[in-house]
C-alpha cells in the first residue's frame, strides 16, 4: 500500500514532537507503536528513540542521529533537519499520532482482506478474518497520567 501524504506528514510531526519537546517522550513513546510508522526511515528513527529512551539517554535528534548511525550520511540528517523544521509544536501530537495509528490500522486490514480474497480454503480465511478482528479490538497503547497531572497536585 502507498504511504499517503497525510499518514507521512503526521509519522513525521510525532517523530518531531517526540525530539523537540522531552516532556511528551515518555508518553508518546506509551501511545505510539513502531508498527505505526509506515515509513521503513520514520519507524528506524522512532524505534532508535524509544531503545535511547529504555537506556535511559536523552532523546533528541543528537542522540538520534548518533543511535541510528547517520553521522556520515548526509541526506538523512539533513530529512531529520527538515522534520525538526516543520514540527513547530508537539502540541497536537496525539492527534498525529491518531491519524498515524488509525492509517497504519487500515493499511494492516486492507492486507489480510487481500489475504481473505486470495484464500483458497476456510481456513486460511479463518486466520485473516481473526487478525482483522483483532485489529478492530486492539488497543492503541497505556493511557497513563504523569505525576504533573492537576489532580495529583
Amino acid at each position: 500500500m502507498a504511504l499517503t501524504d497525510s499518514q507521512f506528514s503526521a509519522e513525521e510531526a510525532v517523530l518531531g514532537s517526540i525530539l523537540i519537546d522531552s516532556s511528551i517522550t515518555a508518553e508518546a513513546l506509551s501511545v505510539v507503536r513502531g508498527e505505526d510508522f509506515q515509513e521503513p526511515k520514520n519507524r528506524r528513527l522512532f524505534e532508535a528513540a524509544r531503545a535511547l529512551f529504555r537506556e535511559g539517554v536523552p532523546v533528541d535528534a543528537v542522540t538520534v542521529i548518533g543511535k541510528v548511525g547517520l553521522d556520515r550520511d548526509q541526506k538523512e540528517r539533513e530529512r531529520l533537519a527538515g522534520i525538526l523544521n516543520s514540527t513547530v509544536t508537539s502540541t497536537n501530537w496525539r492527534e498525529y499520532a491518531e491519524i498515524m495509528r488509525d492509517n497504519a490500522t487500515l493499511s494492516r486490514i486492507q492486507s489480510h482482506a487481500l489475504r481473505i480474497t486470495e484464500a483458497h480454503t476456510l481456513d486460511e480465511c479463518r486466520e485473516h478474518v481473526a487478525l482483522v478482528s483483532s485489529e478492530f479490538n486492539a488497543g492503541h497503547g497505556v493511557k497513563g497520567k504523569s505525576l504533573n497531572d492537576s489532580r495529583f497536585a
